[in-house]
């Protein structure tokens, strides 16, 4: 249990700084075009991130796997946010751009866990 919450907590901070702190505007300006690069670039940081948060634990095999499931789930995520995002033109000013904003970052730790509950469950 205590690995799990650990891994867990990684994963979050890993998360909180591929969005956060190391996520560039061509990464976000773009994210309401399927497939466009900059979306795409920034859901491959979050595989990359989570492949590196996860080698130590898993087999290599389960851990790639795992990766590309992230990259993908977040990129649909930040996809259909920011989709909605900008169809209803909604900015920092207005409740609703909050509520996606917030709905978005608890699908991805969802997606965190679902990752954990497949490892473990593979293991």
């Amino acid at each position: 249990m205590n690995e799990i919450l650990f891994l867990l907590t990684l994963l979050m901070f890993k998360h909180t700084v591929v969005d956060f702190y190391i996520q560039r505007s061509f990464m976000f300006a773009d994210k309401h075009i399927y497939g466009g690069g900059g979306g795409l670039v920034h859901a491959g940081m979050h595989g990359v991130g989570t492949a590196i948060v996860l080698f130590g634990f898993f087999s290599p095999a389960a851990v790639l796997l795992v990766a590309c499931f992230d990259s993908i789930a977040h990129y649909h995520v930040d996809y259909v946010k920011s989709k909605i995002q900008k169809a209803k033109n909604y900015t920092v000013n207005d409740t609703k751009y909050w509520i996606l904003f917030g709905t978005d970052q608890f699908l991805h730790f969802v997606t965190y866990i679902v990752i954990l509950v497949m490892l473990y469950n593979a293991a």
